[in-house]
């Protein structure tokens, strides 16, 4: 993958149990359609505790992803966000998984080609 320039670099793994955290929320996040993507991600870039916010398709627009301690930092980050004029809608979802970004199993993946050229044996 490295040869076709599939990989752009490595990334540090982090267990945030390890720093104070008990796991992670992933926020889905829907909002209004008149506004901006971009500013509503800049909005939310000042948050503390939020690590990660991609534009997703399909029923919600954006998903987050927090880590907390305990319920009290994800309600206060959930109270933020919904704050926000452009958001309409935030749905939660909880993982007591420590491990930031991925564990190690997860990254080992077996891409389309390498599975076509195992059924083709």
């Amino acid at each position: 993958m490295e040869k076709k320039d599939a990989i752009f670099g490595t990334t540090v793994m982090l267990d945030i149990s390890k720093i104070g955290f008990k796991g992670k929320a992933f926020l889905f996040i829907k909002t209004s359609k008149d506004s901006k993507l971009r500013d509503v991600v800049e909005t939310f870039r000042k948050i503390s505790n939020l690590f990660l916010i991609v534009e997703i398709v399909g029923s919600f627009d954006l998903i987050a992803m927090v880590v907390f301690r305990d319920i009290t930092n994800i309600m206060k980050v959930v109270n933020e966000i919904k704050a926000v004029p452009q958001v309409e809608k935030v749905e939660i979802a909880l993982s007591n998984e420590s491990i930031y970004p991925l564990k190690k199993e997860y990254t080992e993946i077996i891409s389309f080609e390498d599975n076509t050229a195992r059924a083709n044996k």
